[in-house]
């Protein structure tokens, strides 16, 4: 297996030099994590999640997991989906970034997993999980394998493809 904070560390890198990714539900926008970093920035709050300026701008700090673990993360994704809800300027076509995130939130804690007694993907997969996980992975599997950049081009082809090819290869 690769490491599950090595490939997420590369997901969230890509997705920022990408900009857009095209993902078989629509366009993933980092420009949407932009946003929801502002806003939170502005009104002084956070919606339950940890974004910050250090998780957008991380170039200084790229080798921490614990940034990139927290940006593509399901409270980010929920969070994206909220100010949709709310009806939040500019927050109208988050859906398929939402989607993404939760993707590779759900590929880590799968990947990560060590604790019997966590609950859901982040358990180790054992019989009683099995089914969840197997169905999860088929839609994990189908999304990497069709992930584009602006150009059209299959994510899996290009030069940023580590962090996706090695979800795929575990």
């Amino acid at each position: 297996f690769f490491d599950a904070c090595h490939l997420l560390k590369n997901v969230r890198t890509s997705f920022q030099v990408f900009e857009i990714i095209n993902t078989p539900s629509g366009p993933a926008r980092w420009e949407n994590l932009i946003k929801l970093q502002l806003l939170q920035e502005k009104e002084g709050l956070r919606a339950a999640n940890k974004l910050s300026s250090r998780h957008i701008f991380f170039s200084n700090q790229k080798m921490k997991v614990k940034l990139a673990v927290q940006t593509l993360s399901n409270s980010v994704a929920s969070a994206l989906v909220y100010c949709k809800k709310t009806g939040c300027a500019g927050f109208r076509d988050v859906d398929a970034t939402s989607k993404f995130i939760s993707i590779f939130d759900k590929l880590f804690d799968v990947f990560n997993s060590r604790s019997p007694a966590c609950k859901g993907f982040k358990a180790p997969i054992s019989s009683t999980n099995w089914s969840q996980i197997k169905t999860f992975m088929n839609e994990a599997k189908f999304c990497l394998f069709n992930l584009r950049d602006v150009n059209n081009q299959l994510v899996v082809n290009g030069r940023k493809k580590m962090g996706f090819i090695g979800f795929l290869f575990n």
